[in-house]
């Protein structure tokens, strides 16, 4: 009995060494009190500390005691988005890293009635940002996220802390001033996995139809049953499933180059967030880096095959808009032009080699785009 215990001691620290190698606890600190940069137990990258447009650091004597300083600030009663200090941290290709707490002290150097917003994303899209996390006075906050920010290998987390203050005269913007120091990103790293999947491509493009296409490519796999295709409109929160791509390899298991494709026709214009699910034969999944598609009611055209043998296809959102098409030589002048076009594709013929310029317009929206194109007879 004894021994069995011995053993079973053994193997409980074996595994315990293993876990606590494989993960460990790590802190990204920007002191701001001296410079910009930060220091790091990780080997997780962070850029220096920036502020939004709407901002202005205080020179030399941004840094000090109270961290660092910035004015500019509005004075209004809402959040303004051009108004905040930027952090971010990106893991490294052989590492993940997941986040459990950000700490931070803020200082009101000027102005008061102050309130303040943490928001976050891995795109640095914050039209579509996770929900704001705090909004609370000044003083030093720590947010813990449960659940945790996941961050795969090769992926950049942006954070960014708000602040407005509703004091002061509006035109003076020395009368706002907000000081951050000791801003810190808690997390735990871990050595990153064999990937049953070498992904070497995925894309994520607006349609002519003003739908999205999706293309992803891969270079191996193993095990790989098959994609789970995502997507998170704008504002949702969360993302949910558009279908399935079984696995082109045979039994899963390929070391030859593989193109897939997927096209989502039930997008809606704003925001559109799509990942790839990887699924293995035995149910594990692994999932992609985001892609961003932001969709409006605008129309697309496309001008293609370029470069061409001067037989040429002009196609665009079918919307029923009129379409005017320009067709210009190097030195500008125009030498083909046609109005009102209303199909969807329409095709023309360039007579000579060269390099043109084809420009589509539609008058009643006042939209227009140009695209070149190379003729070889």
């Amino acid at each position: 009995m004894k021994a069995f215990a011995k053993l079973f001691l053994v193997f409980f620290l074996i595994v315990f060494l293993q876990i606590n190698v494989s993960a460990q606890q790590e802190t990204i600190t920007w002191a701001l009190t001296a410079d910009g940069t930060a220091s790091s137990s990780s080997n997780v990258t962070a850029a220096n500390v920036s502020v939004g447009p709407g901002l202005t650091e205080l020179g030399p004597s941004s840094y000090g005691p109270n961290g660092v300083q910035t004015t500019g600030w509005n004075k209004s009663n809402t959040i303004q988005t051009d108004d905040y200090f930027q952090y971010s941290i990106t893991t490294p290709s052989s590492k993940t890293f997941t986040v459990d707490r950000i700490q931070l002290t803020f200082a009101e150097v000027a102005g008061s009635s102050w309130i303040y917003r943490l928001s976050y994303s891995t795109n640095s899209d914050f039209t579509s940002a996770s929900t704001p996390v705090i909004n609370t006075a000044s003083g030093t906050v720590t947010v813990s996220f449960t659940p945790t920010i996941n961050l795969p290998v090769n992926t950049t987390l942006f954070i960014r802390f708000y602040g407005v203050s509703n004091s002061g005269n509006p035109s003076t913007l020395s009368d706002r001033i907000l000081a951050n120091r000791n801003f810190s990103v808690r997390g735990t790293g871990a050595a990153a996995s064999t990937l049953p999947v070498t992904l070497s491509s995925f894309t994520a493009k607006q349609t002519t139809d003003n739908k999205v296409s999706l293309a992803w490519v891969t270079s191996s796999e193993s095990v790989n049953k098959g994609f789970s295709i995502e997507r998170q409109e704008e504002g949702s929160g969360k993302f949910q499933s558009l279908g399935f791509i079984t696995s082109k390899a045979e039994g899963g298991n390929s070391q030859s180059t593989l193109a897939y494709s997927f096209k989502d026709v039930t997008a809606k214009n704003g925001a559109n967030l799509y990942r790839l699910v990887q699924e293995d034969l035995d149910g594990k999944k692994t999932y992609s880096e985001v892609r961003v598609v932001k969709l409006s009611a605008q129309s697309v055209s496309n001008v293609f095959p370029n470069p061409s043998n001067g037989a040429i296809n002009i196609s665009r959102t079918n919307d029923g808009k009129k379409m005017n098409i320009q067709v210009l030589d190097q030195s500008g002048r125009v030498i083909n032009q046609v109005n009102n076009i209303t199909d969807a594709n329409y095709r023309m013929n360039l007579p000579q080699s060269g390099i043109y310029s084809i420009k589509m317009m539609y008058p009643e929206t006042g939209e227009r785009s140009t695209q070149r194109i190379v003729v070889h007879k």
